[in-house]
């Protein structure tokens, strides 16, 4: 089982107040102290729970990207360009494939609900209808290459015809 925050300062002869402060960068904490709750949460093996920090701070840092496939040179090199892009701004990717069935993507689309800031969409297959029931409003949805756009969600369009 981890180490919780409590264990840290308990440790460290601290309150959590202060073993919050250290470890999130703010400097209203002496250096010995905040020494002494560095040595404990390495000694401890202290990793912060990412699902904690997303309740406080209603960020996971995280994109779900729901593609139809996942092999092929093109949705690798998609991939790639979402990562770079996603990582220079401090987010990570949750991948998945719907292998363009209807109901794996509303499956996914659902999956990722509450794990995710945002959702990428590239399926020709997802409806608006699908859509409006998976994802919540507030969620930030882009579509890449739909086969109907729908004024509601934004839209990427790429020219395959174009890039060839």
């Amino acid at each position: 089982m981890p180490a919780t925050i409590r264990e840290v300062a308990r440790e460290a002869g601290v309150s959590i107040a202060t073993v919050s402060r250290v470890l999130n960068g703010k400097h209203q904490v002496a250096e010995a102290t905040r020494a002494l709750v560095e040595a404990a949460a390495r000694r401890l093996r202290y990793s912060p729970d990412g699902a904690a920090k997303s309740l406080i701070t209603r960020r996971t840092m995280t994109l779900g990207v729901l593609l139809p496939e996942l092999y092929g040179e093109f949705f690798s090199e998609f991939i790639r360009g979402l990562d770079l892009s996603a990582r220079g701004r401090g987010y990570h990717l949750l991948v998945s494939s719907s292998h363009s069935d209807r109901r794996e993507i509303e499956a996914m689309l659902r999956a990722m609900r509450g794990r995710v800031d945002g959702i990428v969409v590239m399926s020709p297959d997802v409806d608006s209808s699908t859509l409006v029931r998976a994802v919540p409003e507030t969620l930030p949805l882009v579509l890449v290459n739909p086969r109907h756009s729908d004024e509601r969600f934004d839209v990427l369009a790429i020219d395959n015809y174009g890039g060839a």
